[in-house]
């Protein structure tokens, strides 16, 4: 670089300023950028021209002036140290007599030799009020300037934000877009149209929106109403029609569409929008199915199945018309559960479904109610022609073969039928009616039919034990259960330290009253209860226990009573171990009762779960014995401790010698297996005394003579 003034030296200039060249002929003619560096201090940079011109960019200390000539003028704008210049735009050049007129992005001034001289010579207090008074100005005009492109740069954000979020609704609501003009001709289709429908827009463009519909399938009235709709220039929304696209796939559209009206009202066209719901059609269809189907057999399910009742109990359906509900419960049914698994039962029902199905009439509705149970509905039938049909049912069923891992099995059918008519009251009344009748059959004998009428006495025992039910539920809702305890005595000299009892279960009624157990067990057998009511008796039998440690350390044994359903039920025998677990009940002070035949009639299952329970500690003692016809054949297989000898023995020993000699023989076999013996019922000191007979010899009595039974405490 190269300069040359005899008022001000270079090496004076240099002391002060930063001088830095470049070629005015380098940059680009028609605008031309000259990168300024980031300040430290003052600069001053010299662009070399053409003919040795120089122009110059002072940057000073906050100064910002506009300087006349002849030919333009200069803005001399200041920046702080340190700030970035970012780019000087040269926008044209000088002449001779005057200076260049530049405009920076940033703050810069752009003068030519002579002007710079003028600036540094004259540069003096007043020049500096001045300057920075002009300086203030223009900042402040840039302020405002800025503001203005800031707020300008905040609505394009808002516009560029608002036109997304439509972009996204549009995109989010109609998979693409359609306009017609007045003559129904379609003018516009979005970009999306070809990728959702699989035809070019060219191909739609210009024709008739009926011509289009011709597409589709549907009820020929629907689509006569929506022409209607369209020529009377209704908006409509959501008009659902299934459309044949090229490949012959059917799909479902959903189109929605507004008129257009020009300033004037005249009707220039539709304008809308058309979603593809085919797979949420699909959807909603699959959901409703599954509401209405059993997924298993695939035929109605029991929701679906009183729909269907309700429809024909309706004042306006009836009309005086009788239909029948048939209800079907399998026999044995469990046996194939319990046997093979429950991928066989599945299996088993699946191919019921399908045998009943082709057994029925036309028009009957075939359902699974649940389980192993099956309903029918027969419309406008009479009891007579629903008896004929059920007995075909029912024969189909016991001449089926259920064949699983090389097993065969047999099975039957309980039916019970109940007429449908005005006067059947509600759907719960009808499928409790059909319910009830189909128990009776089971009760009568099992693959049989039972028609339900109201002065049945079978019907009258079931709604009995449906009374009772009701209030065993609500007594184990509301713990009105409780424990009795009844004493055992030895005959002789006492073996062992402690008391021995047999724990017995009352229900308290509604009004306060204890309830027998012979009063509401058979029930609770009857319609399997009985495993609920045992964990209940578990369950708090080794709570008290627990609970009263002084009791426990003078206990020598605790009989408990367990149900024939408990002994099939796999996971009682968790339940009783996680009990001992939970409690830290000794297992050598629990013994659990089970009758004969009980015993006898879940042999393989018994004695698992006796041997099971016996490896902790637990002892057996065999319920009733000598009631079965068979008690000595199967007692050598049952690993139990005690006989408790059959009370119908006992209360006749005083009077009736064959009761005496069945005792003595019970309890002699039942010694000569290494079992103890306790003689039951001994209601009386008679009975007692005859017990006290060295012939006799059993080992231990239970009964009103003994002890009543108590409250535990």
């Amino acid at each position: 670089m190269s300069t040359t003034r005899t008022s001000i030296p270079r090496e004076q200039l240099e002391q002060q300023y930063i001088f830095r060249s470049v070629d005015i002929d380098a940059l680009e003619p028609s605008l031309r950028h000259c990168p300024v560096r980031t300040l430290n201090k003052s600069d001053v940079l010299i662009v070399e021209g053409v003919a040795n011109r120089y122009l110059y960019l002072l940057l000073t200390g906050r100064l910002s002036v506009r300087l006349e000539s002849a030919t333009a003028g200069v803005y001399i704008t200041s920046l702080e140290p340190g700030e970035s210049v970012g780019e000087m735009s040269l926008i044209q050049h000088a002449p001779a007599s005057a200076f260049v007129t530049a405009e920076m992005v940033g703050s810069a001034l752009m003068v030519d030799e002579k002007t710079l001289w003028a600036i540094l010579d004259r540069f003096d207090v007043v020049a500096t009020n001045i300057l920075a008074t002009l300086s203030n100005r223009l900042r402040y005009d840039n302020d405002l300037i800025y503001q203005d492109r800031q707020q300008l740069k905040k609505q394009v954000r808002i516009l560029q934000q608002s036109m997304e979020r439509f972009n996204d609704f549009a995109e989010v609501a109609a998979d693409w877009f359609w306009e017609v003009d007045s003559d129904f001709r379609y003018t516009h289709l979005s970009e999306h149209y070809e990728e959702v429908m699989g035809v070019p827009p060219e191909r739609i463009l210009g024709q008739e929106y009926r011509d289009f519909c011709s597409y589709g399938n549907g009820v020929p009235e629907k689509w006569a109403r929506h022409f209607k709709d369209l020529k009377s220039h209704h908006p409509f929304q959501d008009f659902e029609f299934e459309w044949v696209d090229p490949n012959g796939t059917h799909r479902i559209l959903r189109s929605s569409g507004k008129p257009v009206f020009d300033p004037n009202g005249a009707f220039q066209g539709y304008r809308g929008a058309v979603k593809d719901v085919t797979e949420a059609c699909r959807m909603a269809q699959k959901i409703a199915y599954q509401a209405t189907h059993d997924p298993l057999t695939g035929l109605l399910n029991r929701r679906a199945f009183e729909q269907s009742i309700h429809s024909l109990l309706e004042p306006e359906c009836s009309g005086g018309e009788e239909h029948v509900v048939c209800y079907l419960d399998l026999d044995q049914f469990k046996v194939v559960n319990d046997t093979c698994g429950h991928i066989a039962g599945d299996e088993l029902l699946r191919q019921l479904a399908d045998l009943l199905g082709h057994q029925i009439r036309k028009g009957d509705i075939l359902a699974r109610l649940g389980g192993d149970e099956f309903g029918v509905l027969m419309e406008h039938c009479t009891t007579a022609q629903a008896h004929r049909v059920a007995d075909a049912l029912r024969q189909s069923i016991q001449d089926f073969r259920f064949v699983w891992d090389n097993k065969r099995f047999n099975l039957g059918v309980s039916i019970g039928l109940v007429p449908v008519n005005e006067g059947s009251g509600s759907v719960a009344a009808v499928l409790s009616a059909a319910d009830n009748a189909c128990y009776a059959a089971k009760d009568t004998g099992r693959n049989r039919i039972h028609v339900y009428r109201d002065d049945d006495a079978a019907m009258a025992r079931r709604r009995g034990d449906m009374q009772w039910l009701a209030r065993i539920n609500h007594a184990l809702e509301d713990d009105r259960f409780h424990l009795y305890c009844q004493p055992i005595a030895p005959m002789g000299p006492a073996a062992h330290k402690g008391a021995h009892y047999e724990l017995l279960i009352r229900m308290e009624d509604e009004d306060g009253q204890m309830v027998l157990p012979g009063l509401f067990l058979p029930v609770v057998e009857r319609y399997d209860l009985a495993t609920k009511l045992d964990r209940w008796v578990i369950r708090t039998t080794f709570e008290w226990l627990s609970r009263r440690p002084e009791r426990l350390d003078n206990l020598f044994l605790c009989g408990i009573n367990l149900s024939g359903c408990s002994l099939t039920n796999g996971d009682l025998l968790d339940f009783v171990i996680n009990q001992f677990d939970k409690y830290d009940i000794p297992a050598d002070k629990i013994c659990f009762e089970v009758t004969e035949t009980a015993a006898i009639a879940n042999l393989s299952n018994a004695t698992h779960f006796i041997k099971a329970l016996k490896e902790l500690g637990c002892r057996f003692a065999l319920d009733d014995f000598g009631s079965g016809l068979s008690s000595f054949a199967y007692l050598k297989n049952l690993p139990v401790d005690f006989l408790k000898i059959d009370g119908v023995f006992v209360k006749g020993i005083a009077d009736d010698p064959i009761d005496l000699a069945m005792v003595k023989s019970i309890n002699e076999i039942g010694h000569a297996m290494g079992k103890q013996t306790i003689a039951e019922f001994v209601e009386n000191k008679v009975i007692l005394d005859k017990l006290k007979r060295v012939e006799i010899g059993v080992d231990y009595v239970q009964g009103y003579a003994i002890g009543r039974p108590q409250p535990v405490a």
